[in-house]
Order: C-alpha cells, then sequence, then structure tokens
C-alpha cells in the first residue's frame, strides 16, 4: 500500500506559524515601548531649567545633555521695502 503524502503534514504547523508571529509581534511590541520609555525617562530627567540674560530682556528655556533650547524667541523684523 502507498501512503498519502497529504497526510504526512502536521495539523499543528499552523498553529505553529500562527503562533510564530505572534511571539514576533509580541517581541515587536515590547522592543518599542522600552524604546519609548528609555527616551522618555531620558529626556525628562536631562531637561534642566536654564536663563540666558540679554541686555533686553531675559529668556528662560531648558538645557539638555546636548543642547540649549529655547522658544518664543522674537526676531528682527523682516528686510522688506526701505529695510533692505
Amino acid at each position: 500500500m502507498q501512503e498519502n503524502k497529504s497526510s504526512s503534514l502536521e495539523p499543528h504547523s499552523d498553529i505553529s506559524i500562527i503562533s510564530r508571529l505572534s511571539l514576533v509581534r509580541m517581541k515587536v511590541f515590547i522592543s518599542s515601548i522600552v524604546v519609548i520609555l528609555a527616551c522618555t525617562l531620558q529626556n525628562g530627567y536631562a531637561n534642566e531649567p536654564t536663563i540666558v540674560h540679554t541686555k533686553n530682556d531675559d529668556i528662560i528655556g531648558y538645557q539638555t545633555d546636548l543642547a540649549r533650547v529655547f522658544y518664543g524667541i522674537p526676531f528682527a523684523q523682516p528686510s522688506v521695502n526701505n529695510l533692505r
């Protein structure tokens, strides 16, 4: 008697593929959460408030390990018409 080749497939092979995909997705999700938390904690504790005193006013910002950051600094008027 000849054995049927299709019966040699294990019925659990589909479950194995699904569980592998689920495992990969879970690893990617957990890795993403770890990266987000690491960045948040690093930025949350690395920011120190700083004040720069200028001739006209004090500018408040914050300092990280890499740079100082300031928002809302007024710039000169645009160079149009007589200002060119």
